[in-house]
Parts: structure tokens; C-alpha cells; sequence
């Protein structure tokens, strides 16, 4: 099978880590297919291919995202490399696709957190291809069970959605070195415990709610 990857954001901090580690793990445990990476110009490669047997070629999508070309040439680059299945690991998919397409849906964070995104014009243009996606995709995946609800809420449907939670990329290991341990606290000055976030600092995050309770963190 020859399955086909838009991973025009995988620059982007967040989908992009996901989008690469997607295709990483994909390479590694299911070799056997053909993959066809529909890549963002100038983007600095990073793809790690650890079996050297899978079977991988690389395009530059010029369209960009959210735009009305991006509605014509990926149609096309389905069609000219004989492609049997399009994963868009974002909602945002061709809306006529001459192939099965898998969209994966991570959040609906524009429509649940109107404040994000002020514009009317972005949040119209955003619910409305995330309801196209809904409609169209052949599967669509969800990485917890309450972005599937939250999906099914916003979205008013009760389609099949598949749970998929994200991986743990393997270089996050517990560190036992307790001399490195020690370094890293006289670095930042850390007398007592505390919390490592990498995420961005935005209002939905509920950094203010973050606690301590019973012997973990909520």
C-alpha cells in the first residue's frame, strides 16, 4: 500500500513533533508500505528512517495551509503518485480526494476557547473545515477520549471516532543519575519539588490550577 502523509506542519511546535514521530514510528513498525511525505518548502530534514528497508520519497507542497490551492494540488499529488491512502494527522483535508482519507483531530480548542482565535471570519473558516473533516474523512482519530466528546459536542455528531493516545518519543526516560539530578537544581535554583511544563503559557492551559494532590500532580 502506498500511503501518503501532509505533513505541511511539521514545523509547527506541537502537531509538527506529533507529525514526525508519527511518520518515524510508522517507518519503523510497519516497513512493508510505501510512504509518500508531502513536506513544506525549506523545511530542514529531520526524519529519522530507522530500517533502512522502508520505503520512502519526498515531495514540497507549495500550497499552503488553509488555503484554497491546497484544495487542487494535493487532489493532484494523490493522483500522480498512485497513492491508496491519505493520512492529514490535522483536520484540515482535501475536500475531494480521489483516495480513503484518515484525518486525525486533536482538539476543537478554536470553538471551545473562542478567545484563541479572535477573529469571527478565522472561527467560521475553522469550524467549517473541521466539520468538512468530520464529514468526508473515511476514519478519523482522536488522541484522548475527551477530545473525541469535545469533537462530538462541538460538532454535533455521533460518527465513529477512534481513540489513538500519543506516544512517548523514547529519549523521555526517568533519570536515576542522582549527581545530574543535583546539577540540574543548583542550575535553576530549585530547593523543593517541582513541575517541568514545556508547553505554551495561554489562559487554556490552567497553569493556575495546577495542584498537588495525594501524592501527584492534577
Amino acid at each position: 500500500m502506498k500511503i501518503a502523509l501532509d505533513l505541511r506542519r511539521i514545523k509547527n511546535p506541537g502537531v509538527g513533533r506529533y507529525m514526525r514521530c508519527l511518520t518515524e514510528a510508522l517507518l519503523e513498525v510497519a516497513p512493508e508500505h510505501e510512504y509518500l511525505l508531502i513536506l513544506p518548502p525549506d523545511y530542514a530534514d529531520n526524519i529519522q528512517r530507522s530500517k533502512p528497508g522502508a520505503k520512502m520519497e519526498k515531495i514540497i507542497a507549495v500550497a499552503g495551509y488553509y488555503s484554497l490551492r491546497e484544495q487542487i494540488e494535493l487532489p493532484r499529488i494523490v493522483r500522480q503518485h498512485g497513492v491508496d491512502l491519505l493520512h492529514s494527522p490535522h483536520f484540515n483535508i482535501p475536500l475531494l480526494c480521489p483516495c480513503p482519507v484518515v484525518a486525525t483531530i486533536h482538539d476543537v480548542i478554536y470553538l471551545a476557547c473562542a478567545e484563541d482565535l479572535p477573529s469571527v471570519a478565522g472561527r467560521l473558516y475553522y469550524k467549517g473545515m473541521m466539520a468538512a473533516a468530520v464529514r468526508r474523512a473515511d476514519r478519523i482519530i482522536a488522541v484522548s477520549q475527551y477530545s473525541r466528546d469535545e469533537i462530538r459536542k462541538y460538532l454535533h455528531t455521533r460518527r465513529e471516532i477512534e481513540v489513538i493516545h500519543s506516544g512517548v518519543d523514547g529519549r523521555f526516560q526517568p533519570v536515576t543519575d542522582r549527581e545530574q539530578i543535583e546539577k540540574v537544581r543548583l542550575t535553576y535554583g530549585i530547593a523543593g519539588e517541582y513541575l517541568l511544563y514545556t508547553g505554551i503559557f495561554k489562559p487554556r492551559k490552567n497553569h493556575r490550577g495546577c495542584r498537588r494532590s495525594g501524592g501527584s500532580w492534577t
